[in-house]
Formats: C-alpha cells, structure tokens, sequence
C-alpha cells in the first residue's frame, strides 16, 4: 500500500480530472493520501476532499509565502478544519527564506508560524513543516536522471532495511517521547532564527 503524505489534489491543475483521478487511486494501490493545505482557501478544499473520500485526509495551515494575509480569524478558523475528525495536522507551515521579494517578511512569517505550531500544540496535531534558508543553507535542485537505476539498484537493501525497521520498531517505542521533545524543541528554535 502507498502512503502519500504530501498531495495538493485541490490545485487547480486538477480540475479538468480530479474525480477521475482520485476515483482511481485505490486500485493502484494507494491508500491513505494527505492533501495538505497552503492557505485558507486551499485548507478548506482539503477538509473538503478529505470528507468526500474514505482513503484522503487532510492536513490544514498556511504556507508562510500565503501569511501575509493572516489575521487571528484565520486562525480560529484554522481551529474549526482542524478539529474535523478528518483533519489530521497542522500545515503546510513553517518560514521560508528563500524567496523575499513579494514575500511575507521573517518576523511576519515567524510570528504566524509560532501561532500555527501553538495551534497543533493545542489540538495535539502533527505539522507539516517547510523550513527553506533559514540557517543561510539555500535548497538544492535534485538531479534525478538516474532514479529508475538507483531504484532497481537499491531493491534488495530496502527490502532488507525494511525488515531492520520492523524487528527495531519494539526497541524504539520508549524512545519516542524524548524523540517527540527534541522535535517540538528544535522546530521552536527555528523559529527563532
């Protein structure tokens, strides 16, 4: 089964064939999606479509290029998707500092990126999180020309990784918590930065 963890099937690239498309994606073996929303409009088509499909859940939030526009309405309303027994987490959010021009500024995209994590805090939701240059490291294109080789390639070793995660899950349980810390932990000392 596939799980596709970040789907934007409510862009309007889909709009010629979303049903047609989303119809089909179980008998090819997909089975759990979460459609992740970028922006107000975009978090409430993902409740949306989350509420039409069995298999689609949602993720809500705002992308921190969409802040600007942000009010406290925004995010009481955020609360109310969120809270849908289809919504899943809080996202996509985060701070990018990649793009500026015509972009939310770093203290506009950091004070409503604290007020989402302080959300999914609140409802105990996961986040999605997009935390482009904010240590001065800029994103890298992938060169990915040789991916059907590399994944012929790596078959074996991730059939066997697989079983390794599987016989470690047992020993990993109680590290979790302290896992979960350091994540909430380091995600706050990003927006720190």
């Amino acid at each position: 089964m596939i799980f596709e963890s970040h789907a934007h099937y409510d862009d309007r690239q889909f709009d010629v064939d979303r049903e047609d498309l989303l119809r089909v994606l179980p008998s090819k073996n997909v089975g759990i999606v979460v459609n992740v929303g970028s922006d107000m409009e975009s978090s409430a088509s993902s409740i949306a479509l989350a509420q039409s499909y069995d298999y689609i859940y949602a993720a809500v939030g705002v992308h921190p290029d969409e802040v600007e526009s942000m009010d406290a309405a925004c995010i009481d309303r955020l609360r109310q998707m969120a809270q849908d027994p289809r919504g899943l987490a809080i996202g996509e959010i985060g701070l990018d500092y990649f793009r500026k021009e015509g972009h939310a500024c770093k203290d506009t995209q950091k004070y409503w990126f604290r007020q989402q994590l302080d959300l999914a805090v609140e409802l105990e939701k996961a986040c999605m999180e997009e935390i482009v240059d904010v240590l001065g490291i800029k994103p890298e294109t992938t060169d990915t020309s040789n991916i059907d080789n590399a994944s012929t390639e790596q078959k074996d070793d991730t059939t066997s990784a697989t079983t390794e995660a599987s016989s470690n899950t047992t020993k990993n349980k109680k590290n979790t918590s302290s896992s979960t810390t350091k994540s909430k932990k380091n995600t706050k000392d990003a927006a720190n930065q």
